[in-house]
């Protein structure tokens, strides 16, 4: 564990001085494979399925893409780079319900690289995640659920 974290603050530091090429970028090799040792634990640990595996991975990879044209390593991300990072998918135009779920897998593999002592903390805890409407239908029967009836 002392081995891997010293590499994750190497690759801090070498990002830091060495701004990324902006037309080819790169995901970092590091970022990846604790990505696969992650989707490993999921299958492993969480006996999750493979569709939740892949769409896991695809966020998590989509991240990292973000984070190589952004020029920040993905390890090393901090909260103003988590909130920049929803501000893209913002201006993309992605659904908060998407945008919460991406948000939500960058939270799970950060809390996973901390339990793991591979980094120091989750920098998507303190970001806090865009709020979803409420459907008609949601709010009507919210209402019945907790034995409030609707006044007209």
């Amino acid at each position: 564990m002392a081995k891997a974290k010293q590499e994750v603050g190497k690759a801090c530091a070498q990002a830091e001085s060495e701004p990324g090429d902006p037309e080819l970028p790169a995901i970092d090799e590091l970022y990846l494979t604790y990505l696969a040792s992650y989707c490993d634990m999921l299958v492993v640990e969480r006996n999750a399925s493979q569709h939740t595996v892949r769409n896991y991975r695809l966020d998590l990879l989509d991240y990292g893409r973000w984070a190589a044209r952004a020029s920040v390593n993905p390890l090393c991300a901090t909260r103003r780079d988590m909130r920049n990072y929803l501000g893209d998918l913002d201006y993309a135009q992605y659904s908060r319900r998407t945008v919460n779920r991406r948000l939500s897998s960058v939270r799970s593999f950060f809390r996973w690289l901390v339990a793991e002592g591979l980094v120091e903390s989750n920098p998507a805890d303190v970001v806090s995640a865009p709020k979803l409407a409420r459907s008609h239908s949601a709010r009507r029967h919210g209402a019945f659920a907790f034995g409030v009836a609707r006044q007209r």
